[in-house]
């Protein structure tokens, strides 16, 4: 036998020693994988609602699946449809690294029981239809660089998952917190009056196509829009309370904004002794027979259905200059 054949020989060997030793490990890498999850047997589609508590027990949020989506059960509004799906990933993560098992140690990764006064960390709580008596919890304790430090309830055994997580400390964090979100460009006219005002003495400011400024308010030559043109894009609340529990305890301000396109947002906002609150509505006024006014309408629906019933607290930067200029609106004393 010569050395190019011995050669040969030996590479056949080797190819099918790989092979047996494929054959071998491959049902063993699928066990191992299917143990690295972190919530075992958890499917996400199983999920009906998940309770978050912090530090002394403390509930921050209540997410309960509904007919019409995922609701917050503390405020009774729509939860972020985000943070959800964040909150439903951890039944994807799975397990990179076994950490401490030691109590003492757990407050280095954020891992402590929730219980506690001092505790870093997030409990998030999911009850399915596997077994709803029985919910399966996990406390979300620090980000790391390569993930997020976690520990099962009640179990000792602390872990570094391959997930990243950014999860809300307070209630209104998991809330669907976007209102409105309409461009100064689109905007055709802008007014608004006080309560303590007729209609007719109304600050209202045009222009005649989008890609004009708005001219000074009519009839008062020096009053410009300024900031209230941005006022809905991007408007988010920081705050939200039942409409019929908010009572004005002071004047009564109201805005028209209208959009060339025909979509009508009406705002009225009412002083309460905890600041003010804001309520909106909206409706289409033009045409409906084209796909573009039919769209415009649907916007409308969409936007009542985030409105309605609610009144909002707006963060102050929004607020303003609507009532900046609403005192301009107000008559003469």
């Amino acid at each position: 036998m010569n050395g190019r054949t011995l050669l040969a020989l030996v590479v056949v060997a080797l190819a099918l020693l790989l092979f047996s030793l494929n054959s071998i490990r491959e049902p063993d890498e699928k066990v191992s994988a299917e143990a690295e999850l972190l919530l075992k047997g958890l499917n996400s589609d199983d999920i009906f609602r998940i309770d978050i508590t912090a530090a002394n027990n403390r509930q921050v949020a209540q997410l309960e699946l509904l007919s019409s989506g995922w609701q917050e059960q503390i405020t009774g509004y729509s939860a972020s449809s985000q943070l959800v799906r964040t909150a439903l990933n951890l039944t994807r993560a799975t397990r990179l690294t076994a950490k401490t098992s030691a109590p003492g140690r757990y407050a280095q990764l954020g891992v402590s029981d929730t219980n506690k006064p001092d505790a870093a960390g997030l409990l998030l709580r999911f009850f399915h239809n596997g077994g709803a008596e029985n919910p399966v919890a996990v406390i979300i304790g620090d980000p790391a660089p390569q993930g997020h430090f976690v520990r099962l309830e009640g179990d000792p055994q602390s872990w570094l998952i391959d997930q990243q997580l950014q999860l809300p400390r307070e209630t209104v964090g998991w809330l669907e917190t976007t209102l409105i979100d309409i461009p100064a460009e689109r905007l055709r006219t802008v007014e608004l009056w006080s309560d303590e005002a007729q209609h007719d003495d109304s600050i209202l400011f045009t222009k005649k196509s989008a890609g004009q400024s708005f001219s000074p308010a009519e009839g008062h030559p020096n009053v410009s829009i300024g900031a209230l043109a941005g006022m809905l894009s991007e408007l988010r609340f920081a705050a939200v309370h039942p409409a019929q529990a908010v009572a004005a305890n002071g004047p009564v301000i109201r805005a028209e904004f209208i959009t060339f396109d025909g979509l009508l947002i009406n705002a009225i906002c009412k002083r309460t002794p905890d600041g003010w609150r804001v309520s909106f509505s909206a409706s289409h006024t033009g045409d409906k027979s084209t796909s573009e006014s039919k769209a415009v309408a649907d916007e409308a629906i969409t936007i009542n259905h985030r409105v309605d019933g609610w009144a909002f607290s707006l963060p102050e930067f929004k607020l303003r200059s609507l009532l900046e200029l609403s005192d301009k609106a107000a008559p003469a004393k």
